[in-house]
């Protein structure tokens, strides 16, 4: 008997593993989950290194604060301030690797329970009730957005009750153009008077004012500057041989009174003056004479700015951090130049931060020369088409225009840059070597019937 014999065909093993878009997209994934975890590690260690600096920055603060309480109450104040004592305005101190800055600041403070100085219902002749110290702690060596500046501040109280000191007070007010308080602003105050010399550097409070309280007393012995980053200064002026009568001298201090001074900042403008000729180009080298209207002296009058200045290769003065003032555009009497006109009109009113660029027209100068200039009575602009005789000879205002007496270089100039040359002509026009003579072209003998120029 036969069988039969049945084979059944093994299928072949597959081979078993990841394609290589399949390794490519699980590294990718990989990727983006160790990043992802990396930067939060990243992020929670920068919090904690920050909170870290925080905490020895507070305890720092902290410390030079118990200091200060644990001082003689006379000697809570400042080296070379008001008031007086043993506490450096500026200093320097590593905790844990790391370099602080710490900024000192001590007030006599004036508390009005018992009446304020200068007061007309209850003067308090004994203004410097307490004292305010402060601490502003920075870090110098920490990375940049890991910290920011910290302040603590605490009062300081006299033992016993207090007593007339025989010092007076001094206060600063700062304000801008439009006379609004400017907030702050660096206000310098130095004495050097005395045995123990002032150098002191405060900022004006919200209202524009700072109050030095409790300051000892003497004549034209504080010089006080004012200013601000992007913003004009102001201060007082000490007695010169240019500026013998300053209008504001340095301030006075008496005991028991109270001295106010005011001063003027606010932004700075840009500037810009051309020098040009009556056809627009560029005139280089031309010296002008710039001057404001603010004064800071008397008998004689003294300007706070007057200079004479120059125009680049280009016929450019430029003035980039220039103050708020009215300035008038003169030239010097050495000048070979004459002042032919202006634009916009000249004296020229500078507001406090803006772009201004003022063109100024200078011509030949000759032996009689008038500039006139008319302005609205009410609006003080000036007036276009306004007619005015001088001599029997009528022009009228806002019109540009040119005189020109040579005509012998011929055509070929766009602009009035060259006084022999006009712009262009037909063939039936030619010029004479005679300066002046035009004439109509001759043909066959005879002369053209028209032409122009």
């Amino acid at each position: 008997m036969v069988r039969a014999l049945s084979i059944k065909k093994q299928k072949p093993k597959s081979s078993s593993g990841f394609t290589l878009i399949e390794v490519l997209v699980g590294a990718f994934i990989l990727l983006v989950v160790v990043v992802g975890a990396y930067q939060a590690f990243a992020a929670v260690m920068k919090a904690v290194v920050a909170a870290r600096v925080k905490t020895e920055a507070m305890m720092l603060a902290n410390e030079q604060i118990e200091i200060a309480r644990n001082l003689p109450y006379g000697e809570v104040g400042i080296v070379a301030g008001v008031p007086a004592g043993k506490i450096p305005r500026e200093q320097s101190l590593v905790r844990s690797g790391k370099t602080f800055k710490l900024t000192a600041s001590v007030r006599n403070i004036d508390d009005p329970f018992d009446g304020t100085l200068g007061s007309t219902t209850k003067n308090d002749l004994a203004p410097a009730d307490y004292k305010q110290v402060e601490f502003i702690v920075s870090c110098e060596s920490c990375a940049t957005g890991t910290f920011t500046p910290q302040s603590v501040v605490t009062t300081v109280s006299p033992r016993n009750l207090e007593t007339a000191s025989g010092n007076g007070s001094l206060f600063v007010r700062v304000f801008n153009a439009n006379g609004d308080p400017v907030s702050g602003a660096t206000i310098r105050i130095q004495n050097d008077q005395g045995s123990s010399p002032i150098d002191i550097s405060e900022v004006s409070n919200s209202t524009g004012i700072f109050q030095l309280v409790d300051t000892p007393p003497g004549a034209l012995a504080y010089r006080v500057t004012v200013s601000k980053t992007g913003y004009s200064s102001d201060g007082t002026i000490v007695a010169s041989v240019g500026n013998p009568n300053p209008l504001i001298p340095p301030a006075t201090v008496a005991g028991g009174q109270l001295t106010q001074l005011s001063f003027a900042i606010d932004q700075t403008s840009h500037l810009q003056v051309r020098t040009i000729n009556s056809a627009c180009a560029s005139r280089s080298g031309a010296a002008i004479n710039l001057a404001g209207q603010k004064r800071i002296g008397q008998t004689p009058t003294v300007y706070k700015y007057d200079n004479v200045l120059t125009s680049d290769g280009t016929g450019l003065i430029n003035l980039p951090t220039q103050e708020w003032d009215t300035y008038q555009f003169l030239l010097p009497e050495t000048s070979n130049y004459a002042l032919a006109g202006s634009l916009p009109i000249n004296p020229l009113r500078l507001s406090p931060g803006t772009d201004q660029e003022i063109s100024l027209v200078l011509v030949p100068k000759q032996e009689r020369e008038l500039l006139v200039v008319v302005v609205d009575a009410t609006t003080g602009l000036p007036l276009s088409g306004a007619l005015v005789t001088v001599s029997g000879e009528t022009l009228s205002t806002s019109q540009g225009y040119f005189s020109q007496t040579d005509w012998s270089s011929g055509a070929g100039q766009a602009q009035y840059t060259d006084f022999t040359k006009f712009a262009e002509t037909d063939s039936n026009l030619e010029t004479a070597s005679v300066p002046g003579e035009v004439r109509l072209r001759s043909s066959l003998g005879q002369f053209l019937s028209d032409g122009y120029l």
